[in-house]
């Protein structure tokens, strides 16, 4: 619990063999631009939600009179010092420019995410595995609930600090079970920044966390803040959560960019591209398939009211043609016909003991109708929960066939 105790953020020191990181090495596993972000984000929710996950996200820029008490409230005087450390690496220039805006703009770009009717990140705080340890302390772990939860590795989580010019993210929860001594809400600071050295020469590998600091020996560390002092402090980051948000978890991710963009977008312009990349990788969650409805809202402060991300009509083809599986035409003759072909497959036996699985994958393909040129000739690659993986290019599969839609759905 938090009793008083101090929060600052705490640095891991350079190991005793010197050893330096440039910074996060899960961000180059896969490109890193907004479909990516969004993909992941939503996965998450989705693959933790109780029943139906909502998912609300909100872009700030936090300026004037804002800004100072807002710095304040992210423990500016123990992260500054180690953001401007960072500035001369090979991964410090978004950390430069982001200081600069700062220092001479008077302004900083937030986005908030907030999860609703999700477990929340569970767990202890330095033992087993968990929602918590996982998001907030491992590198390269992941926690599933279940089997058909996407995501092995732990690298998705990556695209947080990778869209953070300032490499730092905080985390604001409503657990859904807790342990003895933990009080909703759970709030902790991340950040992920390259090996760096201090002016009085006390060097860090570059992770460091937000939370009540826990004096252990010559060591130590930041531990999650609990109950009325972690909602004090969301409150003033702006990620409080109400008692209708439920269980979940509210993200924080401060400098939020794209950093595959040129130039720096508007607010609104920020707020499209992730609506756009919602309806791109999950209409068939958003159609509301069977126990795991999704919700998903867009606000930005130029925009007003928060924005329901709903069905678009470039994606309606891919939605018929699924949800015409199960009751298919004979043959594809008109525009609007479906035909259903089942695909058996075999997954072979892992090495660590994990036997092979047989099933079998239902490609579902629609013909076109006139008009329907947005995506046409496209398979859509769509697993369990509710996602599209990606789209694949069919336009060369012959030069004598129809104009089609289609989807290929897991169904083991």
């Amino acid at each position: 619990m938090s009793d008083g105790a101090r929060v600052a953020w705490v640095f891991d020191p350079v190991p005793p063999s010197g050893s330096r990181q440039g910074g996060d090495p899960a961000s180059h596993a896969f490109p890193h631009d907004v479909d990516a972000f969004v993909r992941e984000v939503i996965q998450n929710a989705n693959d933790q939600a109780l029943e139906g996950a909502e998912v609300h996200f909100r872009l700030d820029r936090v300026a004037g009179d804002r800004l100072r008490p807002f710095l304040d409230a992210l423990g500016w005087p123990t992260l500054e010092p180690h953001l401007r450390a960072s500035e001369g690496s090979p991964w410090g220039t978004p950390i430069r420019d982001a200081l600069t805006r700062i220092d001479t703009e008077g302004e900083l770009t937030v986005l908030r995410i907030e999860d609703r009717n999700t477990v929340g990140l569970t767990g202890a705080e330095r033992e087993g595995n968990s929602n918590f340890r996982a998001l907030c302390r491992d590198v390269l772990f992941s926690h599933k609930r279940s089997d058909t939860a996407g995501g092995s590795y732990g690298l998705g989580k990556s695209v947080l600090w990778t869209f953070s010019a300032l490499r730092t993210v905080f985390f604001n929860s409503t657990l859904s079970e807790h342990a003895p001594g933990q009080v909703s809400p759970r709030l902790i600071g991340r950040a992920l920044l390259p090996s760096h050295v201090l002016p009085d020469g006390t060097g860090s590998n570059g992770a460091g966390w937000f939370g009540r600091v826990v004096a252990e020996g010559e060591a130590p560390w930041a531990a999650s803040v609990w109950g009325e002092a972690a909602d004090r402090i969301a409150t003033r980051l702006g990620i409080h959560r109400g008692p209708s948000a439920g269980a979940g978890t509210t993200i924080l991710v401060v400098g939020f960019g794209d950093p595959t963009a040129d130039a720096t977008a508007s607010l609104d312009e920020q707020a499209r591209a992730i609506r756009a990349a919602t309806l791109r990788h999950f209409w068939p969650a958003l159609r509301g398939l069977p126990g795991r409805p999704l919700v998903v809202w867009v606000a930005t402060p130029e925009g007003g009211a928060p924005v329901r991300v709903r069905d678009a009509p470039e994606y309606e083809p891919f939605c018929q043609c699924y949800e015409r599986r199960n009751a298919p035409d004979p043959v594809l003759e008109r525009p609007g016909d479906v035909v259903v072909r089942e695909i058996p497959i075999r997954i072979p036996a892992e090495r660590s003991g994990r036997p092979a699985v047989a099933g079998t994958v239902r490609l579902c393909v629609r013909h076109a109708a006139e008009g329907e040129t947005r995506l046409q000739n496209h398979l859509a690659w769509f697993r369990g929960p509710g996602m599209v993986v990606t789209y694949k290019n069919k336009r060369n599969i012959a030069l004598a066939a129809r104009p089609f839609h289609a989807v290929l759905a897991l169904s083991l």
